[in-house]
């Protein structure tokens, strides 16, 4: 069985081989094994938008790291918030929301090819859910029945980590 091996050429022009070993300290985690979660959670902001469904559900908040507030952008509803538009929901920590930066991390949210997964039929939620940070940002669309349970997971943590904010320690 024969090692994988990778040749860099040196400053020199000399090849330097690199067993699979090498090659991972060489490259670092970071820049070879994907995205990771930022140091900092005041790097981090989440916008999450909620649409549809027969009660005709339309809110928008954002989660701001470097202001420290969720904000309710939109509550056209009625039905699942119950802010004003601009509405300072609470403040936050930026521990608390580096610990749900790395769910989106961990959660591979990053790496989604699909960003569009499109709407499955009527009276489902459709959801846009964006996160940025100062390395990434993505933006995914769907509803229910098309979003892969990984990105509805995130969802209920954006939406539990809202809940859990505002109603205080």
């Amino acid at each position: 069985m024969h090692s994988a091996s990778y040749a860099i050429r040196g400053s020199r022009g000399f090849k330097l081989g690199l067993g699979v070993w090498g090659l991972a300290v060489a490259c670092g985690v970071q820049a070879c094994g994907g995205p990771t979660a930022p140091e900092h959670g005041e790097d981090v902001r989440i916008v999450l938008s909620v649409t549809g469904g027969f009660a005709g559900v339309d809110w928008q908040l954002t989660i701001d790291g470097r202001a420290g507030e969720i904000v309710g952008d939109r509550c056209g509803g009625g039905l699942d918030c119950d802010w004003a538009a601009g509405e300072v929901l609470s403040t936050i920590d930026g521990d608390g929301l580096l610990e749900l930066a790395r769910r989106f991390v961990d959660a591979g949210f990053l790496e989604l090819r699909v960003t569009d997964f499109g709407t499955q039929c009527c009276d489902q939620f459709a959801y846009r859910l964006t996160y940025t940070d100062d390395d990434a940002h993505k933006t995914v669309l769907g509803s229910d029945g098309t979003l892969p349970s990984s990105v509805l997971d995130l969802i209920a943590d954006v939406r539990g980590f809202v809940s859990a904010s505002r109603s205080g320690p």
